[in-house]
């Protein structure tokens, strides 16, 4: 949920920047935010398909962690360190 948390916040910094390069960061970031939620919602539901997805979001939050390191925003560079932290945890499961 931390990651989501710290995604949400990226995205919304920015969507503020009308630079093009933030349109892929942009992307990763609402992925995250979404394959994120939904990993959590089955872990809790103790989903047999928990494990699936968490392997599927551990790649798309290093994705999203590799994209937010190219920026400077302070934002970006606390959503990349949620993100790898939380691509750690889904690949211990």
């Amino acid at each position: 949920n931390d990651c989501v948390t710290a995604c949400k916040s990226c995205e919304s910094n920015c969507s503020k920047d009308k630079d093009a390069k933030m349109t892929r960061c942009l992307q990763l970031c609402k992925e995250c935010i979404a394959i994120c939620t939904a990993s959590s919602t089955l872990m809790t539901l103790d989903s047999e398909s928990a494990k699936e997805v968490c392997e599927s979001c551990a790649k798309i939050c290093d994705r999203c962690a590799t994209e937010c390191d190219k920026s400077t925003m302070a934002s970006c560079k606390d959503c990349a360190t949620a993100c790898r932290k939380t691509a750690k945890l889904c690949k211990g499961m």
